[in-house]
């Protein structure tokens, strides 16, 4: 049974942050639950019916916090979404059954540009969640469009992201010792 249950930011105040050529602007996170059901981020107003794809990879982070992106725990899909172009566009990559992490610890979440166009990502202005940072990783148009190491952060930014864990946990019904005789009589 999935009980969902979310992380990430929302902000009053926005910015933005740009995707060129192969970049991946992310924000790194904290996975309380391994279990994964939907990854949003937002896309800027203006780009609302802009049909440039955006890839979504999970990598791991070292010790510092700083994204590792040759070292990949998830390769995911490469999703369009369109919007009404007064609102930021959400792009809702969603997972039945829900993508498996390795464990529960910081990861880096990072939406790919496919090399060959640009968008950009609605960021906040300060720092709206303290369990992580938004990054983003160098050009890589001419080297095969993999996620280029040592990225940079924007710290205090973040992404605007939410993250919908599918928790483990089963309801349960309380019941007394009487009961249980009950049953196994």
């Amino acid at each position: 049974m999935c009980s969902p249950e979310s992380i990430g930011v929302n902000a009053s105040e926005r910015s933005f942050v740009a995707a060129l050529d192969g970049n991946a602007p992310g924000e790194t996170f904290i996975a309380n639950d391994t279990l994964i059901r939907s990854i949003s981020v937002w896309r800027v107003a203006p780009e609302a019916n802009d049909p440039d794809p955006m890839k979504l990879w999970i990598t791991a982070v070292d010790s510092t916090g700083m994204p590792l992106t040759d070292s990949v725990v998830f390769d995911g899909p490469a999703i369009q979404a369109t919007g009404d172009g007064v609102s930021p566009t959400e792009v809702r990559y969603s997972f039945s059954p829900p993508i498996s992490l390795p464990h529960r610890g910081q990861y880096f979440l990072a939406i790919q540009e496919p090399c060959y166009g640009y968008f950009d990502l609605v960021t906040t202005v300060g720092n709206a969640y303290a369990g992580g940072n938004l990054w983003r990783t160098g050009r890589s148009l001419l080297s095969g469009c993999i996620l280029q190491p040592n990225p940079d952060s924007f710290a205090p930014n973040d992404l605007v992201f939410t993250i919908v864990f599918c928790g483990t946990s089963t309801p349960v019904r309380r019941g007394t010792w009487g009961d249980l005789k009950v049953l196994y009589r």
